[in-house]
């Protein structure tokens, strides 16, 4: 029996957002931007986990962490606007009514979806192959 391999090729996706259809391309040009995202979000992770920040006084606490939530706000607003033509971006952008953590959110499931794996799912998951190990081993 063949397996068809056409489901795990993920070249466009669709999502609803309201009552509006969007359509995400997914690009080797997109897969780096976000694998720069990633790698400045681990960038910035050291930065907010620097013990000197416990030395800071509040108002400067207050500052750098403006600082950092700024950033993640570029970083998933930049991921997103490559992602999605400008104007289902900028909807996006609405929507998301200036939240960062919903823009970061959006930006991970974006990508989570862009690759996902099908072909596992359509097959029981990794989740099948634990039980079925575990299993063996009660």
């Amino acid at each position: 029996m063949a397996i068809s391999i056409n489901s795990i090729l993920i070249n466009e996706k669709e999502f609803n957002l309201g009552n509006r259809k969007l359509t995400a391309r997914y690009t080797p040009e997109v897969d780096n931007e976000f694998s720069d995202f990633l790698i400045e979000m681990g960038e910035l992770e050291k930065k907010m986990a620097d013990k000197k920040l416990d030395e800071l006084n509040t108002s400067d606490k207050k500052k750098k962490i403006r600082e950092f939530t700024a950033e993640i706000r570029d970083l998933s607003s930049k991921y997103i606007t490559a992602l999605f033509d400008k104007g289902d971006a900028d909807y996006i952008f609405e929507k998301a009514g200036g939240r960062i953590a919903n823009l970061s959110r959006l930006a991970r499931t974006f990508f989570d979806e862009g690759n996902d794996n099908v072909l596992q799912k359509e097959q029981g998951g990794t989740n099948r192959k634990q039980r079925r190990f575990n299993k063996g081993n009660d």
